[in-house]
């Protein structure tokens, strides 16, 4: 996985299969969901999608740009800017 979005992901994969723009496909892949004091659990996802672009990266990899056709439930980044804000919010006691 190279980014993950709510609205999409990119990710490499071997060239063993044509993909071509506008194919719909199904992936299956894990997000970390982080939690206080650097916890975090993997949740799994199931998507559907429509291929945006499809980059040549070499003879046996592709990068590949996936449109959902359902978003995630979930901002990816908003759980690390929740716990940044949340540990500045905390008093220090000294």
């Amino acid at each position: 996985m190279i980014e993950i979005f709510s609205g999409g992901a990119e990710f490499t994969c071997r060239a063993d299969r044509e993909l071509w723009q506008g194919e719909h496909i199904t992936a299956r892949f894990s997000v970390p969901r982080y939690g206080i004091n650097d916890s975090f659990d993997m949740e799994n996802y199931v998507r559907h999608g429509r291929i945006c672009r499809v980059d040549h990266i070499s003879p046996n990899v592709r990068r590949i740009a996936l449109e959902f056709s359902e978003p995630l439930p979930f901002e990816p980044a908003q759980d690390d800017q929740a716990q940044e804000s949340q540990a500045a919010s905390q008093p220090v006691s000294v």
